[in-house]
């Protein structure tokens, strides 16, 4: 059984909600949830029989771990307003640093789930990724034992190199997603059948996943096909923000396969 027996979720969100479920099924007992809505919070607390609250002031004290589980814009506000001293305490955010703790705590770290969540949406967390990091080897220890109860995959990162990876999976999955909205809208626009470019998604995610994508790009931009990418660039004419998108994509991937030709030239 883990050091950790009782907690408290500050939050009710996307990666609240599965974490909370994962460390539940672990062995871990909820005491209680907060979060802005009450609805959230009781959805969430419920099943496990906990308390919840929508007001900071009232976040109890005491428990084993308090688990920060909030937009990364709101992490700061909410550490400055807790009243907890001895516990530890962990946020899940990708973008904040152990720094964003302060001086008050004296047992703090990280808990970050590379994945991309969404509350009622299944995730195997089992298989996703944790990076964690902590202010002692100590507490590193501690919060290494609660990861490794929800994922076979933990992985010990300081600040820097998680921003990096934050960054890394921000081009990987939000905007990835972005333009497979925008190629949705497109077909969308047209009339035309959503299902037409699921074929080319699935194989560009296979292919993607089985080798190096910069070398599996295909495509006008990196075959050079000036003439075709001017007739995209005209279609879009009446959408300017979607017209610097293409622009600005084609020319960022003739930029990556100019520098491989250059670093390839100079091995």
């Amino acid at each position: 059984m883990s050091l950790y027996k009782s907690f408290v979720s500050i939050g009710a969100g996307n990666v609240a909600s599965h974490i909370v479920k994962s460390l539940c099924n672990a062995g871990y007992k909820l005491i209680q949830v907060y979060s802005r809505t009450q609805e959230s919070a009781k959805i969430l607390a419920d099943p496990a029989n906990a308390e919840f609250t929508t007001s900071i002031e009232e976040i109890m004290q005491g428990a084993d771990l308090y688990i920060v589980s909030i937009p990364d814009l709101s992490v700061p506000l909410i550490l400055e307003q807790l009243k907890i001293t001895n516990s530890l305490i962990v946020h899940t955010a990708g973008s904040h640093g152990l720094e964003v703790f302060g001086t008050k705590f004296t047992r703090y770290g990280v808990l970050y789930p590379l994945q991309t969540i969404r509350k009622n949406t299944a995730v195997n967390m089992a298989k996703s990724p944790f990076l964690i990091e902590a202010n002692n080897p100590v507490v590193l220890a501690e919060i290494e034992e609660i990861a490794r109860s929800i994922s076979e995959n933990v992985y010990l990162t300081d600040s820097e190199t998680r921003r990096w990876i934050h960054l890394a999976a921000v081009f990987a999955n939000n905007f990835t997603n972005h333009m497979l909205a925008l190629s949705s809208e497109i077909l969308n626009q047209k009339k035309l059948d959503q299902t037409l470019l699921r074929p080319l998604i699935e194989e560009t995610f296979r292919k993607a996943l089985e080798s190096n994508p910069s070398e599996e790009q295909t495509g006008p931009a990196i075959r050079n096909d000036t003439n075709i990418i001017e007739k995209h660039i005209k279609m879009l004419e009446n959408q300017p923000l979607l017209q610097k998108l293409y622009t600005f994509t084609s020319q960022s991937i003739q930029h990556t396969q100019s520098l491989k030709k250059n670093n390839s030239v100079n091995e």
